[in-house]
């Protein structure tokens, strides 16, 4: 309950961890959630949702990124007790302090919504259909180097530095990056059906709302942990509804 001497050792905290791990680490996306709550104790609408959903990017990104190179249980595992700025934006758009939010504070709740629907299935049926479409001998070779990329990427970010090894980590951590999106990229020229696939995980709010004929809305419900935290029992629960037409943007009900 003590806002003012926790927003110091957040900020500190953030600060360690972009240092040693990235901007992109899952926990600096732990430690914006975090903040996030800390806005959220302190009435700070628009900062509760820059960190909230800069933290579930992240997040997101990073589920999509392991559960490629899990079985479908561990994944769905990982992505039922992983942090969820979400769960944060989402009470942010229905507590006290809504009416301090930016006009554009739905849209941006709305397009994480959007992109984290289903997340881990379509990240497996993804891998299920590009084994059975990659049938000659070169693709699936291509498609073994894909996997190997990214089990080395996910590997790292998971294990992080030993405490010996902090500086050269972040190095490490790049060039097991810049591996993986190569190794992909000289897949998507080769295979069209895993060009497609790359090309469908980022579909937002703007493609869904390009999508929608003029006469019609988009209703999307969600539901959310109150406390900004998925947790095995049984948490305090709220549904939301985002409403979304064409030409009059996205609100809260």
């Amino acid at each position: 309950g003590d806002v003012a001497g926790a927003r110091p050792l957040y900020q500190r905290a953030l600060e360690i961890r972009e240092k040693s791990l990235g901007e992109d680490h899952p926990l600096v996306a732990e430690t914006l959630i975090d903040l996030s709550r800390m806005h959220a104790a302190a009435g700070e609408g628009p900062l509760v949702l820059e960190r909230a959903l800069r933290g579930e990017t992240i997040l997101r990104r990073h589920l999509q990124e392991t559960a490629r190179s899990l079985s479908e249980a561990e994944a769905l595992r990982y992505e039922a007790i992983r942090a969820s700025g979400l769960d944060v934006a989402l009470a942010s758009l229905s507590d006290v302090h809504r009416d301090a939010m930016p006009a554009s504070a739905s849209v941006a709740v709305l397009d994480q919504l959007v992109r984290s629907r289903a997340l881990v299935l379509d990240e497996i049926a993804t891998r299920h259909r590009t084994i059975l479409d990659l049938k000659s001998a070169e693709l699936s070779s291509h498609a073994e180097a894909v996997a190997a990329a990214r089990r080395r990427f996910s590997r790292l970010v998971v294990m992080g530095p030993e405490p010996r090894s902090v500086p050269s980590y972040l190095p490490a951590l790049e060039q097991a990056r810049h591996e993986m999106e190569a190794t992909e990229r000289k897949l998507a020229e080769m295979s069209a059906s895993f060009r497609q696939e790359m090309g469908t995980r980022e579909i937002g709010h703007d493609r869904i709302k390009a999508a929608l004929p003029q006469d019609a809305s988009l209703v999307s419900y969600a539901v959310y942990s109150e406390g900004g935290v998925r947790t095995i029992g049984k948490p305090k629960r709220s549904y939301v509804a985002l409403y979304l037409f064409p030409g009059r943007g996205c609100r809260p009900s």
